[in-house]
């Protein structure tokens, strides 16, 4: 269960992006003509009881104003902006739609209370005093142990650029207002705790010593441009996830 609850910290944004009833409706909204992105992080995402692997392709900018993700999806991209709506991005449709979480949870709070706090498994994170490198950046590690006495290994990197909208998942400001109340998702050492708390800190690896289920495999400058233009906006920001699966229906 630990590692998708770990997933599930991290990468709630994501998996609400590729959510299939969020295609088709209203407009406006629209991203710049032009991002640039000077980074990318590439991670393997694997199941360890399967073998199953994935990978997820991250891009960011180094204002820290936009970041972006892309992997094995029917969705083609997810760009979030900073204290801005957030957007889908589908290629084989031509089409961005924007959506809002906060918005988008308000109706549906048993879902983000079991997805962003990691619901009844929560984990808490001590630091195991280990160091090692990953992708030739000093990474430092943490501990979580269960029940049974299995530990889990998180990885951690400090990166010279900010990682941080990945994992706010494009709230931003409203983010920002949880961290002053210290109202942090799980708890506060919880592994989006942890690079929320540090600067520049991103989760490089996560494992139970003899396999992984999160690998970081690419840190790197970016060439990616994306350009809007072309696409067709469809405005979803002020949309609770029960209205825009109802409208998409």
């Amino acid at each position: 269960m630990q590692k998708w609850t770990v997933r599930a910290v991290w990468s709630v944004g994501c998996w609400l992006a590729m959510w299939p009833g969020m295609r088709a409706i209203a407009q406006e909204h629209r991203p710049p003509e032009k991002i640039v992105f000077d980074y990318i992080v590439t991670q393997t995402q694997t199941d360890t009881e399967t073998g199953n692997t994935t990978y997820s392709n991250y891009y960011f900018t180094k204002d820290g104003k936009y970041a972006a993700i892309s992997g094995q999806s029917d969705i083609s991209l997810v760009i979030y902006e900073k204290d801005q709506p957030s957007w889908i991005v589908d290629d084989h449709r031509h089409t961005i739609t924007a959506y809002t979480l906060p918005t988008m949870m308000g109706g549906f709070a048993g879902i983000a209370g079991a997805g962003g706090a990691g619901g009844r498994h929560k984990i808490s994170l001590r630091p195991s005093g280990q160091t090692k490198k990953i992708c030739g950046l000093p990474a430092v590690g943490y501990v979580a142990g269960d029940q049974g006495g299995q530990t889990v290994n998180f990885w951690y990197v400090q990166l010279n650029f900010d990682p941080g909208l990945i994992y706010k998942m494009g709230m931003g400001s409203y983010m920002g207002k949880k961290m002053e109340g210290r109202q942090l998702p799980g708890n506060d050492n919880s592994p989006l705790a942890v690079v929320l708390k540090n600067k520049n800190y991103f989760l490089a690896e996560v494992s139970d010593g003899s396999k992984k289920a999160i690998e970081t495999t690419k840190i790197d400058k970016s060439n990616f441009v994306f350009i809007s233009t072309g696409y067709k906006v469809k405005d979803m920001s002020y949309k609770s996830l029960g209205e825009m699966l109802k409208n998409a229906e």
